[in-house]
């Protein structure tokens, strides 16, 4: 992808300062609002969600507002750069909050099956044992 801009009389981005700024304010913003939420996560901390959740909402919507009329040949170095960035800590937020998603998922089957073992009277818990060791 050429990542210069085709416009002859150059980027509509480069010719106004004020969008650049704006650009690059909304990408740090949500940058910001990632890290912080990766931090919280990575200490299991989960006091925060729904905010990260809601911060995160708003700071995806003021990065498309700032965007809509802006194409990728709009985009000066920084700005590019300034994406890569995001789309790095993009890709770490994914993967711990997968992590907990994961380790949920482990506790909520270890749950439901001590409670189905508590609830069995036994009757057909030594046949389905042997047919899993089968």
């Amino acid at each position: 992808m050429d990542l210069q801009s085709s416009d002859p009389q150059g980027s509509r981005l480069a010719l106004d300062p004020s969008s650049q700024a704006a650009f690059r304010n909304a990408v740090t913003r949500l940058e910001q609002t990632l890290v912080q939420e990766i931090e919280s996560l990575s200490g299991n901390d989960l006091s925060q969600l729904r905010e990260f959740n809601d911060r995160k909402s708003r700071g995806l919507l003021d990065l498309m507002r700032v965007t809509r009329s802006v194409s990728i040949e709009d985009l000066d170095g920084e700005s590019i750069d300034r994406l890569k960035s995001l789309r790095a800590i993009l890709d770490e937020n994914q993967r711990v909050i997968t992590n907990h998603l994961v380790a949920a998922r482990e506790i909520s089957d270890v749950l439901a099956q001590a409670m189905e073992s508590v609830e069995s009277d036994g009757t057909y818990s030594e046949r389905i044992g042997r047919e899993r060791k089968g």
